[in-house]
């Protein structure tokens, strides 16, 4: 496992963030804190299946707010997060506490398991080869549906057209692969030529 990671250093890396606004800057602990995103509105397939797998191992140490004593709030180590970004929308992922305390001397279980994450990370990029694999498929199909009903309204007898969207992939997945191939990182993106040429072998009819 790779050494070079250390979420310690991580502590406080949100200042270094432009245009950018946290609740924080307002914690008394604030410097012992990190945000870690994870994806956004235009994320490849690959990030949202990172995202999934983390999102089951950190989400434990996601709790709700509660209170001291003396009515203080108490944060949990871990809270899931949202922003707005120019560029694509919103952005999200966690803000995770390093440290337990100011001492900086013993890091949070929530830290510790997000740290072993970044380290499997830069051994290899895909958490879940077949969650990815399966979201890969997904969107092909999504794919491939979305111009089904495209197509559906220009002629092409499809019948039901979640099971002309199967069809079509299995008859591409056998006579032209090629054209499954993720595009992207957003799935496969058959053309209407590889749709028609499913469709004609596969006794679709046209009508004009």
């Amino acid at each position: 496992m790779p050494a070079s990671i250390d979420i310690a250093k991580e502590a406080g890396n949100y200042k270094q963030f432009h245009s950018f606004y946290s609740n924080l800057s307002s914690r008394d602990d604030h410097e012992l804190w990190a945000i870690f995103y994870t994806h956004h509105r235009e994320s490849s397939l690959l990030e949202l299946a990172n995202h999934k797998v983390i999102e089951k191992i950190i989400e434990p140490f996601c709790v709700g707010v509660d209170e001291d004593a003396e009515g203080h709030e108490i944060y949990p180590d871990c809270e899931a997060i949202t922003h707005r970004h120019w560029a694509v929308g919103w952005i999200a992922g966690y803000q995770i506490r390093i440290f337990r305390d100011s001492s900086k001397t013993e890091k949070t279980e929530a830290a510790m398991a997000y740290e072993k994450i970044l380290q499997r990370l830069e051994n290899y990029p895909i958490l879940d080869e077949n969650l990815y694999s399966d979201m890969e498929y997904e969107a092909t199909l999504e794919n491939i549906q979305r111009l089904c009903k495209e197509m559906a309204t220009e002629g092409w007898q499809l019948g039901d057209i979640e099971d002309a969207t199967q069809r079509a992939y299995n008859w591409l997945s056998e006579h032209n692969p090629n054209s499954l191939e993720n595009n992207g990182d957003q799935g496969g993106h058959p053309s209407e030529d590889d749709l028609i040429e499913a469709f004609i072998g596969l006794e679709f009819p046209f009508q004009d």
